[in-house]
């Protein structure tokens, strides 16, 4: 007979496996749209996890690489993980000091706090310059049957070809190609900006 953990562990399995193809139309959909690099990612430790990675016309900065880790304040999917886990684990996460990959990656865990706050209240996230400069991202909340948040999506390019006019339109796309993903796994609930 099956415990509650292995259950659990199961479930996480299944949604693991089953988020890059039931994402992946909707991802490439949005790389189109944007031109931009587009991501999912799930939490995986005190890291993210790049599951599947659709190249925009534009490739710039880091390359996400699936299977390749991330930390969790640098980037606009880390903050969206970070911003809904339980409290415990948010402050398990947060207990050792925050690296510095750029000048203006957030480091004081104050200010990441009421970050993630405003990152669950407002439903994205922008990692702005934080983990490599030149670069800006987009991401927003993938949630599961049950409204939990089971990945997030990310969409990200230079900060030179995206104005401040450009990453607000990044956000209605990122969010929107956020819930279509959220539907396909049960979800009923709405995004609101």
């Amino acid at each position: 007979r099956l415990g509650p953990e292995s259950i659990a562990l199961g479930g996480r399995a299944i949604r693991a496996n089953s988020l890059p193809k039931v994402s992946r139309p909707v991802l490439e959909t949005l790389a189109q749209q944007t031109k931009e690099t587009v991501t999912i990612e799930i939490l995986s430790g005190e890291q993210s996890l790049t599951l599947d990675e659709i190249s925009g016309s534009y490739v710039v900065g880091v390359s996400r690489y699936i299977g390749t880790r991330w930390p969790l304040h640098a980037t606009s999917t880390g903050k969206v993980l970070l911003a809904h886990l339980p409290p415990a684990r948010l402050d398990e996460v947060l207990s050792a000091p925050l690296a510095a990959y750029t000048p203006h990656t957030m480091t004081d865990i104050v200010a990441l706090r009421q970050e993630l706050a405003n990152v669950q209240e407002q439903g994205y996230a922008i990692g702005n310059e934080e983990l490599e400069i030149g670069f800006i991202a987009v991401g927003a909340p993938v949630r599961d049957h049950n409204g939990g948040v089971v990945a997030a999506i990310g969409v990200g390019g230079s900060s030179a070809r995206l104005s401040q006019t450009v990453v607000y339109e990044l956000i209605d796309l990122v969010m929107a190609a956020a819930q279509r993903i959220s539907e396909q796994l049960g979800y009923r609930g709405f995004f609101e900006k």
